[in-house]
C-alpha cells in the first residue's frame, strides 16, 4: 500500500553511468522486477562491464535466472535457493566478485554494509557499523 514514484523513467535511464544496481526483493516485487525489460537490461549491462549487482531476499532469483551466479557463492531468502543456478549456497550476506546477495530483511544491515565496503572500503564500512550498530 505504499506508493513509490520513480525519479528516472525507462526512456531516460542510462545504465552506462551506473556503478551498480540493487534489487530490493520481496514478493511480488521480485516478480515485477523480473518481468521488467528495463530492469533486466540494466542488470545485464551493469554486470557485464563489472559493475556491482546486489540483490536481497527473493531478488537473487533474478541473478540466478540470468546465469550470473554460476560458480559463485550466493544466498537468498529460504526457499529460493533452487533459483540460484550453479551457485554455492550459504550465508546471510555473501559477496563474490561483483555480486552481493543477502537472505532478507534480517540481513539488511549486513547487506548495506557490504555495499558500502564494496564501494568505499573496509574502514568506511566498519565506521558505519560502529556508528549505527554500536559494534
Amino acid at each position: 500500500g505504499i506508493a513509490i514514484t520513480a525519479d528516472i523513467t525507462d526512456d531516460c535511464l542510462d545504465s552506462t553511468d551506473a556503478d551498480g544496481v540493487i534489487l530490493p526483493g520481496g514478493m511480488p516485487g521480485t516478480l515485477n522486477l523480473e518481468a521488467s525489460e528495463t530492469v533486466i537490461k540494466t542488470v545485464t549491462e551493469v554486470y557485464s562491464r563489472g559493475g556491482l549487482v546486489a540483490a536481497i531476499c527473493a531478488a537473487p532469483k533474478i541473478l540466478g535466472g540470468l546465469n550470473m551466479l554460476r560458480g559463485r557463492r550466493a544466498t537468498s531468502y529460504p526457499g529460493f535457493e533452487e533459483y540460484l543456478t550453479g551457485a554455492e549456497i550459504g550465508g546471510r550476506c555473501v559477496t563474490d566478485g561483483n555480486t552481493i546477495t543477502a537472505k532478507g530483511a534480517g540481513a539488511a544491515a549486513e547487506f548495506g554494509l557490504a555495499i558500502v565496503k564494496y564501494f568505499c572500503g573496509e574502514e568506511k564500512a566498519e565506521g558505519l557499523a560502529t556508528a549505527f550498530i554500536a559494534k
